[in-house]
């Protein structure tokens, strides 16, 4: 018995330790309020049909990202393509600087900006210079959820289809919309609201499958007079490894969601506000990337709540967590996922058995 409490802990230490480094959702949002925030059909739809039937698949193609053009290239391809002649024409000499993260290209006096990070599949672009003068609305003449639609995927087509590449195996797939809100007023008392700019953000659907994570993401954010003032892409090249991964069954993608889970489901403090499945790709910001690592199956637990006092990283109540639980039956290695590290260190374990916990799963978001 003491040998067995032993390994427990041990067991719990350990995968307490991987977790603690966990993936953190990267957004690609820049200056985007949640007021007025709305959540699109597709990706409500998405979240029912994970939590109904996880993957709905048996097997999925496993999936290699391909590198991109390197960022300082890519920075300068971007800066051509604005320069002139375009919807989101950036003028000026900019000025150029380098660390080991990223390239930056910046316009006179910051009017705009390229930002570079990873090896070019990733950038974000503004010119929020022009936000000082354009008109502002009360939030309700802001622009709708289908207008921006249209008007993201037009600047898509447009001007980014150089960067963001769609082909056959690839849908544009809308997502949200948020809205960059400006309050006047003193203290608590709030005397007007209006709306400076609005984001629409699109993901993708490659070869039928839902990518999730923060790769293969585009936003615009357009003025209220429709005219582009920023945006900003994760979007790589995928190609087919050759090799597929079956699927974990639902109710085995719930036993291992909860075995793997930062926070615990069943506690009363633990809200689940999504849960969706597909291709897992942490992006190319992610500084832990596997770059070797194949794209596989994963199901993303997005949950609000307190951590156990016991665990590493703790902070107390209220916590946003978005646990990216693989669900391959066979887990592929990938250095920067502790969560597919602990799949294939341990196995499936129960945290019923192996923490202690007895938790029934509760699948409600």
């Amino acid at each position: 018995m003491k040998t067995m409490t032993s390994n427990r802990s041990e067991l719990r230490r350990t995968i307490v330790r991987l977790l603690a480094s966990g993936l953190a959702t990267v957004s690609l949002i820049a200056g985007a309020s949640a007021a007025y925030a709305e959540e699109l059909p597709a990706r409500a739809d998405l979240n029912k049909r994970s939590l109904a039937k996880g993957l709905d698949k048996s097997s999925v193609a496993l999936l290699r990202r391909l590198p991109g053009k390197g960022a300082v290239q890519a920075a300068r391809a971007l800066q051509t393509k604005f320069a002139a002649g375009s919807s989101f024409a950036i003028a000026g000499a900019g000025k150029e600087t380098q660390d080991a993260k990223r390239f930056r290209i910046e316009g006179p006096q910051g009017a705009w900006s390229i930002n570079i990070k990873g090896d070019g599949t990733a950038a974000n672009v503004s010119r929020y210079d022009y936000l000082k003068t354009s008109p502002r609305v009360a939030p309700a003449q802001r622009l709708s959820a289908a207008d921006l639609e249209k008007l993201g995927r037009q600047f898509i087509a447009k001007e980014l289809s150089e960067f963001v590449k769609l082909d056959a195996s690839d849908e544009l797939v809308a997502l949200k919309t948020q809205y960059q809100v400006e309050s006047t007023g003193k203290g608590a008392s709030t005397v007007r609201e209006e709306v400076a700019a609005a984001t629409i953000v699109f993901g993708r659907k490659h070869l039928g499958v839902d990518v999730v994570g923060a790769g293969s993401k585009v936003m615009v954010t357009f003025a209220n007079d429709h005219q582009p003032v920023a945006f900003a892409y994760d979007w790589p090249e995928y190609v087919d490894t050759g090799r597929t991964q079956a699927i974990l069954s639902p109710d085995l993608i719930w036993a291992r969601s909860i075995a793997l889970a930062t926070m615990r489901f069943a506690a009363t403090s633990v809200a689940v506000r999504r849960f969706e499945c597909g291709y897992f790709d942490p992006g190319a910001r992610f500084s832990k990337r596997d770059k070797n690592a194949p794209i596989q199956a994963a199901c993303v637990a997005h949950y609000v709540g307190s951590q156990a006092p016991t665990q590493a990283g703790a902070t107390g109540r209220d916590e946003a967590v978005g646990d990216p639980i693989p669900i391959g039956v066979t887990v592929e290695a990938d250095a920067g996922w502790p969560h597919a590290t602990a799949v294939r260190t341990f196995g499936d374990v129960s945290r019923q058995t192996a923490f202690g916990l007895a938790d029934p799963g509760v699948r409600t978001p």
